[in-house]
């Protein structure tokens, strides 16, 4: 069973509402909340304790009406809370790392609540805490890792602590190594919701395979692409839309780095989101843009990858031979050099069958 920490409990937020007004709309509420946090210090000023002193003063009032945002926002619209309360104690534990007192209450509140699930998101919330004022300590988040591991074993279902689990992985790790462990309970020990859908996702490092609608003659799509098959090349994934200037800009560009590398086993596969498909296979042929397309029939204008990889039109992202990603959303300009090192790698060899 999910935990929901209860709406209305104030442990989200820190600061009443304040006067009552005409309520907003979720998208208004959202685009107000990204606003404000856009104004925050960076987040390693935030961690670092020779840094976060200058950084307090400017950080502690935005993320307070942050919070109280997030309660607006979970209000207008419930479907968030997972996330959204989450989002809350990641910006609770920062304040607490900030010197704000109120929230270093708030959170050992919810530690010591005699309610086991509240108590949950306390000890979650302490393992960021703990994790965060570490930040420069590898021998310390060695052993905060252990913690971490234990409570994945026992919470495998568990959305919250997948989501703090993730943010540990991205911030605040005193070596990539610790970084790189983090991710590994995600992967290994996770099976929530929020889990499956992270390792859905391209991962720099991590294997990924996919598979979709070949879009085929005369808006035919009578086959699957299937990543797995390629396996052994080297495979460019490019997300686009033909009716996007910068997409269109890059297919040149590929174009030209797939005529150069012919003897190089490499290919391209195109997800593509847009909803005008026959024009957009008019203008493939007169550019002779061969590479397969994924377009999916059932929502033309969108692809549901997009939306699983967490990523956007006019990106891509690189697997290698051994079906391992190894760039993500890199810039376009240096695609080259990026992929130079990777083409030049050989296959790994097949994989030597069990003996009987």
């Amino acid at each position: 069973m999910k935990r929901l920490l209860p709406i209305g409990l104030a442990l989200v937020s820190l600061l009443l509402l304040g006067q009552a007004r005409p309520p907003r709309s979720p998208n208004i509420i959202s685009t107000d909340l990204n606003d404000t946090e856009a104004k925050l210090p960076d987040m390693w000023k935030m961690l670092h304790k020779d840094k976060n002193a200058d950084a307090a003063a400017t950080a502690i009032p935005i993320l307070k009406k942050a919070n109280q945002l997030i309660d607006e926002l979970v209000k207008a619209d419930p479907s968030v809370a997972p996330r959204q309360q989450y989002h809350a104690i990641h910006n609770l534990v920062l304040l607490a790392i900030l010197g704000d007192d109120e929230s270093a209450k708030r959170l050992d509140t919810l530690a010591k609540s005699s309610a086991p699930s509240t108590a949950h998101y306390g000890k979650v919330a302490h393992l960021v805490r703990d994790w965060w004022t570490n930040a420069g300590d590898a021998n310390a988040q060695k052993k905060i890792l252990d913690n971490a591991k234990s409570l994945a074993k026992a919470n495998p279902k568990d959305d919250f602590l997948t989501f703090a689990l993730i943010d540990m992985h991205e911030h605040g790790a005193a070596v990539p190594d610790l970084a790189t462990a983090v991710e590994d309970i995600i992967y290994s020990d996770l099976q929530s919701d929020a889990a499956l859908r992270y390792k859905a996702a391209p991962h720099v490092g991590r294997a990924l395979a996919f598979s979709g609608p070949i879009l085929g003659p005369n808006m035919t799509f009578n086959s699957t692409f299937k990543s797995a098959a390629w396996k052994g090349k080297v495979i460019l994934v490019h997300i686009w839309r033909y009716d996007n200037k910068v997409s269109r800009d890059q297919l040149a560009l590929l174009k030209k780095i797939l005529d150069g590398a012919k003897d190089k086993n490499f290919e391209i596969v195109g997800v593509s989101c847009e909803h005008n498909v026959t024009d957009m296979i008019t203008y493939l042929k007169e550019h002779q843009i061969t590479w397969p397309q994924l377009v999916d029939p059932n929502s033309l204008g969108w692809n549901p990858l997009v939306g699983q990889w967490q990523t956007s039109v006019s990106q891509c992202f690189i697997i290698d031979r051994a079906g391992i990603v190894r760039a993500k959303e890199p810039p376009f300009e240096k695609l080259d050099e990026i992929l130079a090192p990777i083409l030049d790698e050989k296959a790994p060899p097949p994989a030597t069958p069990a003996k009987k």
